[in-house]
């Protein structure tokens, strides 16, 4: 019996330093794989915000048409180019 535990121990101890090294690399693809999540679903909120913003810009936008006052539509195009301007650099900031 103490002759095979001798033979069979080098097999042992690799495979049990395999079981460790899949298991360290498991937990690193599980960090990993959460961390991509948490980036995904942020870019999905980031991204819902800008179309919330472009509704918004176009529904201000529409409102002005409908009006012939020049100092609104004066304020309307300040706001909508404002916002523009925020929208892009707030994307550009996130990428």
């Amino acid at each position: 019996m103490p002759k095979l535990r001798i033979r069979l121990k080098p097999a042992v101890d690799q495979q049990v330093g395999q079981i460790d090294t899949l298991a360290a690399a498991s937990i690193a693809l599980e960090s990993k794989i959460s961390e991509a999540k948490t980036k995904k679903d942020m870019l999905k909120a980031r991204i819902s915000a800008a179309k919330a913003q472009e509704q918004l810009q176009t529904t201000v936008g529409r409102l002005g048409t409908s009006s012939d006052d020049s100092a609104s539509s004066g304020w309307r195009k300040s706001f909508n180019a404002g916002s523009s301007c925020s929208i892009s650099s707030r994307i550009a900031e996130v990428i």
